[in-house]
């Protein structure tokens, strides 16, 4: 099975380039370019763009054409760590291909890739193969943990999808009763058939519970209050109405 993997992964499992890789993949850029179509996004070659096989080919699916001698320098400054041990004459050439000396520029790709013979390594393609094996020896320690953020994602989406759906299928709908079909136009809802209610036991009385130990108190019956004043004035002026009306019966 073939494998490829881009230079920023290659960076990212921890691993640092040498100097004759990182030769090696400009000048495979730039004399093997890919005869595969290009796919999009379009740009310069970068370290996200860039794969290399274990079949010791360079891969940019997002360069149309062959690079400039500055988009190459770009790529060669970024695979070079500024601690690395290059050749002094390799960053000459990149700083010049950039315009940061006072030199005259390379007047061509070919100009540019003359100049990184010099420092090229004698079999590029064995030289990529070992770079890749090398990689693909570190990935297994960091690409797990990125497999599974990817699989979380996709998880996490799809259970959001079906949540989703199964929410649009719960809404709420008016419910129509199914109907069975009968001769002419007798139609009769289906009434489903209701399981036999149980015969309700008799409610039994609650039982005596236990007499309380402390009885309770009840109350006393109120004494009736003796009369005011104003109850005997009433008293005495009914009394003497009621004679009255017996006298006047009387002399009639």
């Amino acid at each position: 099975m073939r494998f490829a993997v881009s230079l920023a992964d290659i960076q990212r499992a921890g691993l640092t380039f040498t100097a004759d890789e990182a030769v090696a993949v400009a000048q495979r850029l730039i004399h093997n370019h890919d005869s595969a179509p290009p796919e999009p996004p379009f740009g310069a070659p970068s370290l996200e763009n860039v794969h290399v096989t274990d079949t010791g080919e360079v891969e940019c699916r997002a360069c149309e054409v062959t690079p400039a001698v500055s988009e190459i320098a770009i790529l060669l400054q970024s695979m070079l760590a500024p601690g690395l041990h290059a050749p002094s004459g390799l960053r000459y050439a990149i700083a010049r291909a950039l315009h940061d000396v006072d030199a005259p520029p390379f007047d061509s790709t070919g100009d540019f890739s003359a100049t990184l013979a010099r420092y090229e390594p004698p079999d590029c393609g064995a030289v990529i193969r070992r770079l890749v094996k090398r990689a693909h020896a570190a990935m297994p320690r960091y690409a797990p943990s990125r497999r599974l953020c990817i699989a979380a994602i996709v998880l996490l989406a799809a259970l959001t999808a079906a949540a989703v759906a199964a929410i649009r299928r719960h809404d709420v709908r008016p419910v129509v009763p199914p109907v069975a079909a009968t001769r002419g136009d007798d139609v009769r809802p289906v009434v489903p058939a209701v399981a036999p209610v149980a015969a309700a036991r008799p409610i039994e009385p609650p039982r005596a519970t236990a007499q309380a130990k402390h009885p309770v108190h009840q109350a006393k019956p109120r004494k009736a209050s003796a009369p005011t004043w104003i109850d005997k004035l009433r008293l005495r002026w009914l009394k003497n109405r009621l004679a009255l009306r017996n006298d006047l019966s009387r002399g009639l």
